[in-house]
């Protein structure tokens, strides 16, 4: 009977062992199942990250195109006023230059009018005078028209 209980005994540790190797494999698939589940956790959290940059990367992206565009939209309202002011410092710089150019025309114009008005005035006074001493008789044989004390008509 010894030799039964021993042969029971054996047996009972076999099955220890037997079941301590199964729990021992269970828990080694319980870890490689935990394992494999956090890196599917990891890599699914990788892909959210790397979705997320880049939907963080195409809004970046679309910000500065936008503002790049502002910012030609806004060149180009600058350039035209600069143009337009340009343009109407030009007609409003010539349109003051005709006007002084017609101011310049109006003054010589009146400083000549003044100018013959004055000439035509001495030379009437000067004929006047000269036909009074030919009227006079001075007899100095001055030419028609000609000054007192002129050269001859004979001397001409």
């Amino acid at each position: 009977e010894e030799r039964g209980e021993t042969t029971e005994e054996v047996e009972g540790e076999k099955a220890d062992v037997r079941e301590r190797e199964n729990e021992a494999e269970e828990e080694g698939e319980l870890r490689k199942r935990r394992k494999e589940k956090e890196e599917r956790k990891r890599y699914v959290a990788m892909e959210l990250r790397d979705d997320e940059l880049k939907t963080l990367r195409d809004l970046l992206c679309q910000s500065l195109y936008q503002q790049k565009q502002l910012e030609t939209e806004k060149e180009e309202r600058y350039n035209k006023e600069l143009q337009s002011f340009s343009k109407t410092k030009t007609e409003k710089v010539e349109s003051e230059r005709r006007a002084e150019i017609a101011e310049t025309k109006t003054v010589h114009a009146a400083s000549d009018g003044v100018r013959s008005r004055r000439f035509e005035e001495l030379r009437l006074r000067f004929v006047q005078s000269s036909s009074r001493e030919n009227q006079a008789g001075s007899g100095a044989g001055g030419a028609p028209g000609a000054p007192h004390g002129g050269p001859s008509a004979a001397a001409a």
